[in-house]
């Protein structure tokens, strides 16, 4: 990224310590939180860890004066449970729209997500009007993209495992062919 050197700071702290983060944004501008869990099998301690660390960020930034903006990177999931709860294949979803927490087909890892971002909104409802950042949330379907680390979680263990495992198992048939 051009300018990024000088403009942009990459920074880890741990979702479940809320000690790290007031050390970690001090002095920023924008928070771009990216960060939260994604087993294959999510469990209850993935909800926890997603609300707990979103709130642990959000809570940090609201004692931080220089702080302007969030953004938040949450998920479809949020939207759609998982649930197949709409039925409307030509409903525009906006804000108002969460998946269904009580149904049946609602996995831990859409749980996590709903409950996550409805936590982030409510504590930003909750800051005195003249004191709040500004938060976006944004809610892709699946993220892809060169991974910093040499470790892979989530998405990008998905697409390890197509590319690189499962294509040697399968041999593709087309009906076309």
């Amino acid at each position: 990224l051009k300018h990024s050197s000088e403009r942009l700071e990459l920074v880890e702290a741990d979702l479940e310590c809320p000690d790290h983060w007031p050390k970690a944004i001090e002095g920023c501008t924008y928070i771009l939180h990216i960060a939260s869990p994604w087993p294959i099998v999510a469990d209850e301690t993935t909800i926890r860890i997603a609300k707990d660390g979103t709130l642990n960020v959000l809570k940090a930034a609201a004692q931080c004066s220089t702080v302007q903006k969030i953004v938040l990177t949450s998920s479809t999931a949020a939207i759609n449970g998982n649930t197949y709860g709409h039925k409307n294949d030509a409903r525009v979803f906006d804000e108002n729209c969460w998946g269904n927490l009580n149904s049946k087909r609602i996995e831990n890892y859409s749980r996590s997500k709903i409950i996550a971002e409805k936590a982030a909104w409510e504590f930003w409802k909750s800051l005195p009007e003249a004191s709040r950042f500004q938060l976006t949330v944004l809610n892709p379907s699946f993220v892809i993209g060169p991974v910093l680390s040499d470790q892979r979680h989530g998405s990008a263990k998905v697409c390890h495992l197509f590319l690189y495992k499962l294509s040697t198992l399968l041999n593709p048939s087309f009906s076309h062919t």
